[in-house]
C-alpha cells in the first residue's frame, strides 16, 4: 500500500490548488467578517445574550469549522485524518464546542458515587463567566481557521532535506535502538537534574514515532511472517512504554502508547479503528480510565509508586461500578472540555489584571537559550504556572501545573485582536510545518512526526512553547531517522 493512498497526495497538484484557492477565497473574508464583529462587540453585551444561545451558537460555530477543516483537506487531495487543518479543526470542536455544552449541563446529570464532581465547573468561576469563554473562543477559532486554509496551497521556502532511504535498515535499527529509548522515556528521565532532564527525554520519546511507524509497517503488512515479526515488536514497544505514566502519574503518558498504535493503522488503512476502540470500551471505561484517575490522585498524598499501586488497586476494587463510571467521565468528557481557562482568564483580564503584553512569549522564548548559557534563567512550565495561580486555579509553588492553552495566552497578552492575529498564525503554523516535512523532508516520517507533536498538545497551547518544543525535538528527532533509514553508498551504486 503506497503512502500517497493513506495520507494524500502531499504535493497538491493544480487542480487541488485550485478547488483549495476558491475555498479561502470563500471561506477566509467570511470568517474575517464575523470574527470582526464579534471583536467590536463588548463582552458586557455578549454575556447579556441569552445563555442557550451563547452555549449552542459556540456548538454549532465550532462544528461548522471542523466541517470547514474537513472540506479543505478534502479538496487538497490530503487525507482528512493526517492533515492538521482537519485533526485541529476537529479537536478543537471537541474541546471547545463539544467542551462548553459539556460545561453548561454537567452539574445536570445524577452524580451518585462522586456528588462533588456535581461543582467541577463551577470553581474559579467557570460556570458564571462561560459566555465571556465563548467570546473568546469563537474569535480564536476563526482567525485558526483563516490561517490553517491560507497555509495549504503555499509553497513552502524551508530547505529540502532528502536521502536515499532504506526500510529494511530502518525496521534493524528500531529494533536495536527501542530498548534504549524505552530505558530513558520510562525510567532514566525522573533520575536525571532538571538542567538536562529535557535534553535527555527528546532521546527517550522517540519511541513515540518509532511506535506509530512499528504500527503503520504491521497493519499495512502482507506476508504473515512480517506481521508477526511487527505485531511482536509493536506489542513489546507498546507495554514497555506503559510504564512512563506509573512514574509520572500522568493519565496521557499512559494512554499514549495505546494511542500511537492507533495512530499507525490510521496511516495504513486511512481510518480510525472504530471496531477495535468499541470492543475496548468497556475495558477502558470501567478499568482503565478509573484505575488512572484512582492512580493519579493518589499521588497527592502517596510518595512511592509502589505503595500508590498498592492503594489503587484497593481503592478500585471497593468501588462500585457507578463510581468507576462516574470517574471515567472525569477522566474524559470533563478533562476534554476546554472551555474553562478561556472563561476564567475573560474575568479577570483586564478587569483585574492588565493585558500582559507580550510577557509570556518573552519567557517561552528563553527557553531557546540554553542553559550552558544562561544559568539563572527559569524553568518554563513553572514559570508559567504563576499565570494560572494568579486566577486562583492552582497554587503557584505547588506540584500541580496548569499551563493556559493558546486562547487564553494570546487574549492576555493582547486582548480580542491580538488573539485573532495570533490564532492566523497560530493556523498557519501548524498547516506549514506539516507541509514542509512531507514534501521538502519526507512524506511517511514527515507525517509521523506531525501526528506525535499533535497527540502530545492536548492542552493547545500557544505558538511560544510550540515552537521552544518543536525547534529542539524536529532536528533530533530527523537526525535519528536520517542515521537509522540512510541507506549505505556501497549500496547505491551499481556494481559492473
Amino acid at each position: 500500500m503506497s503512502v500517497a493512498s493513506t495520507i494524500g497526495d502531499l504535493r497538491v497538484a493544480p487542480g487541488h490548488e485550485a478547488a483549495t484557492a476558491r475555498l479561502s477565497v470563500i471561506v477566509c473574508p467570511v470568517l474575517a467578517l464575523t470574527a470582526i464583529l464579534l471583536m467590536l462587540t463588548p463582552q458586557t453585551m455578549f454575556n447579556e445574550l441569552p445563555r442557550s444561545v451563547v452555549v449552542w451558537g459556540t456548538f454549532g460555530v465550532t462544528l461548522v469549522l471542523a466541517f470547514i477543516g474537513y472540506a479543505a483537506a478534502k479538496e487538497a487531495g490530503l487525507s482528512p485524518w493526517t492533515t492538521p487543518v482537519a485533526l485541529n479543526a476537529f479537536y478543537f470542536f471537541i474541546r471547545y464546542g463539544w467542551g462548553t455544552v459539556v460545561t453548561e449541563y454537567w452539574e445536570d446529570y445524577p452524580w451518585e458515587a462522586n456528588p462533588l464532581l456535581r461543582m467541577n465547573f463551577h470553581r474559579f468561576g467557570v460556570w458564571e463567566n462561560l459566555s465571556g469563554g465563548c467570546h473568546l473562543v469563537l474569535v480564536f477559532g476563526m482567525g485558526w481557521m483563516i490561517g490553517s486554509v491560507l497555509a495549504i496551497p503555499r509553497r513552502t521556502l524551508l530547505p529540502r532535506f532528502t536521502w536515499s532511504f532504506s526500510q529494511a535498515r530502518l525496521e534493524m535499527m528500531l529494533m536495536f535502538y527501542s530498548p534504549f529509548a524505552i530505558f530513558l522515556n520510562s525510567y532514566l528521565q525522573f533520575h536525571l537534574p532538571l538542567s538536562i532532564r529535557y535534553l535527555v527525554s527528546i532521546f527517550g520519546m522517540f519511541i513515540y514515532p518509532t511506535t506509530v511507524l512499528v504500527s503503520y509497517w504491521f497493519f499495512s503488512a502482507r506476508g504473515s511472517m512480517d506481521r508477526m515479526r511487527l505485531g511482536v515488536f509493536l506489542l513489546v514497544i507498546v507495554s514497555a512504554s506503559v510504564p512512563v505514566g506509573l512514574m509520572s502519574g500522568q493519565m496521557a503518558h499512559m494512554m499514549l502508547p495505546l494511542l500511537m498504535a492507533a495512530l499507525g493503522y490510521v496511516l495504513a488503512r486511512g481510518t480510525f479503528p472504530w471496531k477495535a476502540t468499541i470492543l475496548a470500551a468497556p475495558l477502558l471505561f470501567f478499568v482503565v480510565l478509573p484505575f488512572s484517575g484512582i492512580y493519579k490522585a493518589a499521588g497527592a498524598h502517596i510518595g512511592k509508586m509502589d505503595d500508590r499501586l498498592e492503594y489503587s488497586v484497593w481503592k478500585y476494587g471497593a468501588s462500585s461500578y457507578r463510581a468507576l463510571a462516574e470517574l471515567s467521565l472525569e477522566r474524559t468528557v470533563m478533562r476534554f472540555a476546554g472551555t474553562n481557562m478561556p472563561a476564567v482568564f475573560s474575568w479577570f483580564y483586564p478587569k483585574v489584571y492588565p493585558f500582559e503584553a507580550g510577557k509570556t512569549l518573552e519567557l517561552e522564548a528563553s527557553m531557546l537559550v540554553p542553559r550552558s548559557m544562561w544559568e539563572d534563567k527559569g524553568y518554563g512550565a513553572f514559570d508559567l504556572n504563576r499565570y494560572t495561580a494568579k486566577v486562583g486555579m492552582v497554587e503557584y509553588e505547588g506540584n500541580t501545573t496548569a499551563l493556559f492553552d493558546a486562547v487564553s495566552e494570546y487574549y492576555i497578552n493582547f486582548g480580542l485582536a491580538g488573539a485573532f492575529l495570533l490564532a492566523v498564525v497560530h493556523g498557519y503554523y501548524w498547516q506549514a510545518m506539516f507541509r514542509w516535512l512531507t514534501t521538502r523532508v519526507h512524506a511517511l516520517l514527515g507525517t509521523v512526526i506531525v501526528l506525535v507533536l499533535l497527540s502530545q498538545n492536548e492542552d493547545l497551547v500557544g505558538l511560544g512553547l510550540l515552537f521552544a518544543v518543536h525547534v529542539k525535538v524536529i532536528p533530533v528527532w530527523l537526525l535519528l531517522f536520517y542515521v537509522f533509514s540512510r541507506r549505505s553508498i556501497r549500496y547505491a551504486i551499481p556494481r559492473h
